[in-house]
């Protein structure tokens, strides 16, 4: 799902995030966009504009009128760890011509099934679905854009978004420095690879589950709020609809 001659992300209806991570763009510019029927669209648009986080949103992004869109992030078994990185620059953003010290976009998690924050088992970190991480404060300092692993590593500052249950809701400044975590919920299937060891890269989610049908997948439902003016298009999502 991704320009590679370009390096941005292309596609709308999947876009690969890392090994065993997608995304599916649901709803921009106020209408459906790739993965996303009409129906669909509606029920997006009253998550968006009809909860319980919107006056948050409005206060912060310092205004009662916000732009927004939707999409679907899918973590499976076997997923490693995502980079560290924010989604958009730490410094004041320049906006309209004037600087403002407030985010120009805010995101808001909604996981479709329950998060397990990490443990340790037998000296080793558990993820089992695994979430995302964040190093709060990150946004309010550029050098913080690039220092994440070592902010997680080093000074142990890194805070995990679960345990959060199914329907809740995590919101972060796009400037917050993250990284979602691995998934290693193989459920009672031990994974194994061509020669018989065993590899979370060839796990199979596909057998029947209790909890839906998901199995150990990690889905997530996004939402970005915007400022008016903000552009959003290619910086972290694919936009182009193959099957349109």
């Amino acid at each position: 799902g991704h320009d590679l001659s370009g390096g941005m992300f292309a596609f709308a209806e999947v876009c690969a995030r890392g090994i065993r991570r997608f995304e599916l763009l649901l709803h921009a510019d106020g209408e459906s966009v790739g993965a996303a029927s009409g129906q669909e669209a509606a029920l997006l648009e009253q998550v968006a504009l009809q909860c319980a986080w919107l006056p948050l949103v409005q206060a912060a992004l310092g205004m009662g009128q916000v732009c927004w869109q939707a999409s679907v992030v899918c973590s499976r078994p076997g997923a490693p760890a995502g980079n560290w990185h924010a989604d958009i620059g730490h410094s004041k953003y320049s906006f309209g011509g004037e600087s403002s010290p407030s985010p120009p976009a805010l995101c808001v998690f909604v996981p479709l099934v329950p998060l397990a924050a990490p443990k340790v088992l037998d000296g080793a970190v558990r993820h089992e679905r695994g979430c995302t991480a964040f190093w709060p404060g990150s946004h309010k300092y550029s050098a913080c854009l690039h220092l994440g692993a070592a902010a997680a590593n080093q000074l142990k500052c890194a805070v995990p978004m679960a345990p959060l249950p199914l329907g809740a809701a995590c919101m972060y400044d796009y400037r917050v420095v993250h990284a979602g975590s691995p998934n290693d919920d193989f459920g009672d299937a031990m994974p194994r690879d061509a020669g018989g060891g065993t590899s979370g890269a060839f796990a199979d989610a596909s057998a029947p589950a209790a909890d839906g049908g998901v199995g150990g997948n990690r889905p997530i439902l996004q939402i970005a709020y915007f400022r008016r003016g903000f552009r959003e298009r290619y910086r972290n999502y694919g936009w182009h609809e193959v099957l349109s």
